[in-house]
């Protein structure tokens, strides 16, 4: 029995001697090897503890790329510096899927001391969820409304560039060179108006048709166009619209009435430092809920003081139409003259037909006068009878024996003279 013990734990030993050795073997191959300098004479690669040394003075992404198709096993750590002055640019073909370059344990990216200016975000987003570091110091970074969306992803992932930014300076534009790329505000990053301009369409007695451009910007979520009238700039009303809207139709105005239009961002956009700034959030306190009034519209009393043309605000000027030659107040002409209001707006419409009914009846009465006067004319002949002349013979009277007699010239005559001396 003891025996048999014994040779069990040698064979026990053995195989866990084995299985120790085949794990080693195996984690050898998992290791990582540079190329030789022969297939690899432009970046010198080294094989240290922490991971590889790439150096690639004046190489290019394309260089690069080659070098890493060429190293075995997985990449955990990789250096890259002093690259091609050309290069300004981080492409996120630099590290594609792509190209198959076996970079799935990679942890670490060091690409500090080039002359990177900028970086596209496919870069950033390609390699949030495998990187636990990227360093990108000693770059001369353009700071400006561009690199936005660069400095918001830093922002959101500090754990991977806090160490990597620390001395990642603005080179470009001149007024911010100098500054800490991560420690800018978004104000100071870009100073120009989210909200450029406002237009004001489609003046109606009730209503305008608000339209504005907008540029892009990071924590933007929406807008809100609010508005009030000279008589009553107490009361605002307004209404929410989605990050895609640019423009919505005003209804329920006052006619001959002049407005304040202001078109306001809404998002988060950081806290401004500089006091004569107004602070580019936007919400709606809790303590002064939105009222809602018509549809879709809101009471934004509290908005007064966010209504003037700032970097987040954009304000314009507009009267409605008036209707009978005087102004009616709101609640009447809201409630009782929504036919006028359609009437107004369908007022081209109408105008249109009338004038399209009248051009028929022109037309259709020209035709038929066209027409009567081509209508050829029928000449009647006339058949010319032979004149008739009166004969003497013709004078006779009847004699009650039925014989006629006749009477002669001398006879008329004196039946003449006769009549004329009784006369």
């Amino acid at each position: 029995m003891g025996i048999c013990t014994q040779l069990s734990k040698v064979e026990f030993g053995i195989y866990a001697f084995l299985f120790i050795i085949h794990i080693q073997i195996l984690q050898g191959e998992e290791q990582s090897q540079c190329p030789s300098l022969t297939e690899n004479p432009i970046c010198p690669c080294y094989n240290f503890k922490e991971g590889l040394f790439l150096e690639c003075p004046s190489a290019t992404p394309g260089v690069v790329r080659s070098v890493l198709l060429k190293i075995k096993g997985t990449i955990q750590s990789l250096s890259i510096y002093d690259l091609d002055g050309s290069i300004t640019e981080l492409k996120p073909d630099l590290f594609s899927p792509q190209t198959k370059i076996n970079i799935h344990k990679l942890t670490s990216i060091d690409l500090s001391r080039n002359y990177i200016e900028k970086i596209q975000m496919k870069m950033l987003t390609g390699l949030e969820t495998q990187i636990k570091s990227l360093i990108l110091e000693e770059n001369p970074i353009t700071c400006n409304c561009e690199s936005q969306d660069q400095w918001k992803w830093m922002q959101e992932h500090r754990k991977i560039v806090y160490k990597g930014t620390r001395n990642l300076f603005c080179e470009h534009p001149d007024e911010l060179q100098g500054f800490r790329f991560t420690e800018l505000t978004p104000h100071k990053l870009c100073d120009v108006p989210i909200v450029l301009r406002v237009a004001i369409q489609d003046i109606q007695t009730y209503s305008v048709i608000v339209s504005w451009q907008s540029r892009n910007q990071t924590g933007l979520s929406g807008f809100q166009v609010a508005y009030f009238s000279e008589q009553n700039t107490n009361s605002i009303r307004g209404k929410f619209l989605n990050l895609t809207a640019r423009s919505t139709r005003l209804n329920h105005l006052t006619p001959g009435t002049r407005y304040y239009i202001c078109v306001i961002a809404i998002g988060n956009f950081g806290i401004s430092t500089d006091s004569s700034t107004t602070d580019a959030r936007v919400a709606l306190p809790k303590e002064n809920p939105s009222i809602t009034l018509f549809g879709d519209e809101h009471q934004f009393n509290y908005l007064k003081s966010s209504m003037n043309d700032s970097l987040t605000t954009k304000c314009s000027t507009v009267r409605t139409i008036e209707i009978f030659g005087a102004a009616m107040d709101s609640p009447f002409s809201n409630t009782y003259l929504g036919l006028a209001d359609i009437l107004t707006r369908r007022l081209s419409l109408v105008v249109g037909c009338c004038i399209g009914f009248i051009v028929f009846i022109v037309l259709v009465s020209a035709l038929g006068y066209i027409k009567t006067k081509k209508r050829p004319v029928v000449i009647k002949t006339e058949v010319q009878q032979t004149p008739q002349y009166i004969s003497y013979d013709n004078f006779s009277t009847s004699n009650p024996d039925g014989q006629t007699t006749e009477m002669d010239l001398n006879t008329i005559m004196d039946k003449t003279k006769i009549q004329f001396k009784q006369s």
